[in-house]
This record gives structure tokens, sequence and C-alpha cells, in this order.
């Protein structure tokens, strides 16, 4: 039985958060990949999922290349499988897909029993935000959407509603805390490069399919199209009813609001360019492939980047 289904979520996360923690790999143990353990299995992924950061699109990727998955929300809700099905199978080794809008302080991270990765996708903030804002105006079941279309938020009071919800600021899904509370920003920092095995940027998602080459020795990068996107008409967001445009006033204003999460984003976008520039990935290639969506391209440039042959590599299956 999945206690989740039957609401009591409170029973298992009390069972599992007494559990210590599996060990993350880290970004300098995947990098140099040749001392990695070639086991029968590759190890699991754990994908902390930051909305409208082109994580349904990377979603489809790892779906390509690992059966076993599950789902987690912010509450711990469990779906796809169960969590007494992810301990047992991860202790034996199996990989799952983990994926969810979750934080790292989600009880998650204590059913995992194996050494696993950790990724996630960031976003410039301004950008997510305005995108999660037209989103929401365009789909009838979001939580906003009523106030949106019928005009009684505009962007700066839908960004202030943001600030105290789970899903408001990229640099909340990088908190440990587990009385609910939000680690400090940098803390959240030091979370990311420790915690999290690597991570990529939204604007340059083939890159980060790069680096799960690289990395990770996943061979199935091919998609088609991106999920879930913010519809757009020539390069712009679609109003719906009754819905505020967004001033250059307001994305100051917003700036003002989200400092910390703006800095977040700079720092991590600082680490992540040291991080590719010691991988030594052909950004030229890579840009050219963003660009025309070339992913043919990519693949063959992956193949002249990656000499060695990675022992995770047809694993993910």
């Amino acid at each position: 039985e999945n206690p989740f289904i039957s609401g009591r979520r409170d029973d298992v996360i009390q069972k599992y958060s007494s559990l210590q923690r599996s060990d993350v790999y880290s970004f300098d143990e995947l990098l140099n990949f040749t001392n990695l353990p070639s086991n029968e299995f590759a190890p699991s992924i754990a994908f902390v999922h930051i909305p409208k950061a082109a994580g349904n699109t990377y979603m489809k990727v790892l779906r390509q290349n690992c059966k076993r998955r599950i789902s987690v929300n912010n509450q711990s809700i469990f779906s796809n499988s169960t969590p007494e099905r992810l301990y047992h199978e991860t202790k034996n080794g199996f990989p799952y897909i983990v994926e969810g809008h979750m934080r790292l302080s989600n009880v998650v991270f204590n059913i995992i029993q194996s050494k696993h990765v950790c990724v996630s996708l960031l976003r410039d903030p301004v950008e997510r935000l305005l995108s999660n804002y037209y989103f929401q105006g365009s789909k009838k079941n979001a939580p906003y959407h009523q106030q949106l279309i019928r005009g009684e938020i505009d962007f700066i009071g839908f960004v202030k509603a943001h600030l105290t919800d789970y899903f408001g600021l990229q640099y909340f899904f990088f908190s440990a805390r587990k009385d609910g509370g939000i680690d400090d920003v940098e803390t959240c920092l030091k979370n990311l490069e420790h915690r999290v095995s690597f991570f990529g940027l939204s604007d340059c998602f083939v890159e980060f399919l790069a680096l799960n080459k690289h990395l990770l020795g996943i061979n199935n990068l091919m998609l088609e199209g991106k999920e879930n996107e913010t519809p757009q008409i020539d390069g712009e967001y679609q109003m719906y009813g009754r819905m505020h445009d967004v001033s250059p006033q307001d994305i100051e204003d917003v700036c003002h609001l989200i400092e910390d999460d703006i800095y977040f984003f700079q720092r991590a976008k600082e680490l992540y360019n040291k991080r590719v520039h010691r991988m030594q990935i052909d950004s030229l290639i890579s840009s050219v492939a963003q660009a025309l969506g070339d992913y043919q391209n990519l693949i063959r440039a992956l193949k002249q980047t990656t000499p060695d042959r990675h022992p995770w590599q047809n694993l993910y299956r």
C-alpha cells in the first residue's frame, strides 16, 4: 500500500526522516569519470525541478534513459511509485529518476539508499517569473489564473505573492532546513556547489545536455520539441483576459524585490562558467547547435570531445 494515496503522508515522513542520507557524487568525481566505479547499474539521478526552467523538457530526456522513476512534490507526496519501493530498490543498486518541485530538505533524499547524482536547472530569475506570470494566465488550473485574467493582480502583485510561496524564488529550492524555513542565500549557494552534483542554465540547454553526456555517459539525448512552454507569438508572451501588461518600471521594481535571487543566480552562473571551462566543451559548436536546434550536430560534436568510454555508458536504460 502507498501511504501517500491514503493520505498518511506524515507517517512516512516520520518513518524515513531519521535515516542517514546517502552520499551525492560531486562535480569533481563525475568530471574524473575514469575513476568512477563500473557497476552493473548506473546511479540514481535526483532532479531538483525548478518550475519554468526547462525542467519538463529535461525530464523527457531522462525518461528515455531510465524506466524507473518516481515523482515527488513539495509536500513529499509521491507518484509513479512508492517510497518503500524506492527505498528497497535503491538499496539493491537499481537506478531511479527521482524528480519533482522539491527542496534539498525533502525526505526523499533520506529514502534514496545508494550514492546518487543530484542535478538541477536554473534560469534568469526575472525571465522565470515573467514566464510563470504569463504561463499561469494561460492555464485554467494554475493557482493564480483567475486572479490574473480578471486583472485582480498585476505582475508586481504576482511576484510579491511568490516571495512567500514554496515555488517562489530559485534559491529556496537549495535550502536544506528540515524545519520548513529557508536557508540564507549564501548557505543555498554552498548547497548548490556541494550538495548538487552539477546544474545547467535553461538558456544553455543544449550545453546542459552535453554535461549529461560528459558527466553521466547518457547517450540518448535526442528530443522532439519542448515541454510545458509558455505560449508565445513572434517571440512575445500572449495576454489573456484582463491581464496587466508588464512595464519596464515593473521589471525594475521586481529586481529590487528579488535581489537575493538575482545575486544567487549571478553567483551560480559564475560557478557554472568555471565548470564548463574546466570541461573544455567546444562552446562554439554547442552555441551553434543551440541556435539552430540542430541536435544531430551536437551529438557529432560530443563524440569528438569525449574520446574515453564512460563507465556508465549504456547502463541507463
